[in-house]
């Protein structure tokens, strides 16, 4: 088993970004096998999305009590359209954390 599979019984959780329907959304989810506790995420940089609101500001990235396994928070972050026409760089970094029903 390499160190990026969950093991028996680990909650695994990532950060993606999806294109649907001409927008792009930020989805959280949990793809191990048991819950996680206390997410947080933390981002290299701000993210302004619809509206010009701060979407890496929002309590969810802060602190999410619990997710179940295969379970997902999705984030609308902005259309395709206006993302792209702010002619500002798309790329950011996210470092997850959280922890396994033990505590670790």
């Amino acid at each position: 088993m390499s160190d990026n599979t969950p093991s028996r019984g680990a909650p695994l959780v990532v950060l993606d970004v999806d294109y649907v329907r001409g927008a792009f959304e930020l989805v959280l989810v949990n793809i191990g096998t048991a819950v996680a506790n206390d997410i947080r995420v933390k981002f290299t940089r701000a993210l302004v999305g619809a509206g010009e609101n701060v979407i890496t500001d929002l309590p969810i990235f802060e602190h999410l009590r619990t997710l179940r396994p295969d379970k997902e928070v999705r984030v609308f972050l902005d259309a395709a359209a206006t993302l792209f026409g702010r002619r500002k760089t798309n790329t950011f970094g996210a470092a997850v954390t959280w922890r396994d029903p033990t505590g670790k």
